[in-house]
């Protein structure tokens, strides 16, 4: 579990880096790294069962397709919603944490998949018409 933690936060400073500099993340390894999270954030959904409340929390969408000028935008997203999810209080040593944290974290867990999983299916389509 604390690998896929981990693993998923490198990417996510590796594509910070690229996003902050101004370049375009090449389609290739977008189309890794989005596969990668989307596997990591899925199991850490397994282990970690954050909530129980079906009705709170979001549910692992079909993708959806994100077009080309889109890519760097959603790729940011993701970014941002990993990093609401690592920040949360519930990974904090030591920390006091609530209902709502865990509930918090669930759903930032769900849009990682759901938005890793679109990344990865839309550049999949986009690097094959090419």
């Amino acid at each position: 579990m604390n690998e896929d933690f981990v693993r998923i936060q490198t990417i996510r400073i590796e594509m910070v880096r690229e996003i902050a500099a101004g370049r375009s993340l090449p389609l290739k390894r977008l189309e890794q790294d989005s596969a990668e999270i989307r596997k990591r954030a899925a199991r850490l959904k397994d282990l970690l069962s954050l909530s129980d409340d079906k009705d709170d929390s979001l549910s692992i969408d079909k993708p959806k397709r994100i077009s080309k000028s889109f890519i760097d935008d959603a790729a940011f997203d993701l970014c941002l919603e990993i990093s609401r999810f690592i920040e949360n209080p519930i990974f904090k040593s030591g920390g006091v944490y609530t209902v709502r944290d865990a509930i918090d974290a669930a759903r930032s867990l769900d849009t990682v998949i759901n938005l890793a999983a679109s990344i990865d299916e839309s550049v999949e389509r986009l690097r094959e018409s090419n």
